[in-house]
């Protein structure tokens, strides 16, 4: 203002800066009305819509190309057989004695502990 030369009342700078609040405040007040008004169309479009068609199901519970249903027989083979050894192993002689013995050395190591460690 002083470079310029131009002088104004104090009333006029006050009404200058109330419109400038004023424009200010409604276009932030339009910016929040647009937030709410996407944010509510979001939810909306989230919102469980009733369909009269069914999807597919996503498995077939019986048969079909592959799964474990009744009319797959040849894709579990691997599994099978690795099942039937361990299977073997487990009630093989070596395997019960050496379980008898980590039964029998867990247990001599608990009652040589002292009464405050159990």
């Amino acid at each position: 203002m002083n470079r310029k030369k131009v002088t104004f009342k104090w009333m006029q700078l006050y009404e200058a800066k109330q419109k400038d609040l004023e424009s200010v405040q409604e276009e932030s007040g339009n910016k929040l009305k647009e937030l709410y008004k996407k944010e509510e169309n979001r939810r909306q479009s989230r919102q469980i819509q009733v369909v009269t068609k069914v999807p597919p199901a996503k498995r077939p519970f019986w048969g079909g190309a592959g799964g474990s249903g009744f009319g797959s027989n040849s894709t579990n083979t691997k599994g099978r057989f690795i099942k039937k050894a361990k299977m073997e192993f487990l009630n093989s002689h070596e395997a019960r004695t050496a379980a008898m013995k980590k039964r029998n050395l867990l247990s001599n190591q608990r009652s040589v502990l002292p009464f405050h460690y159990l």
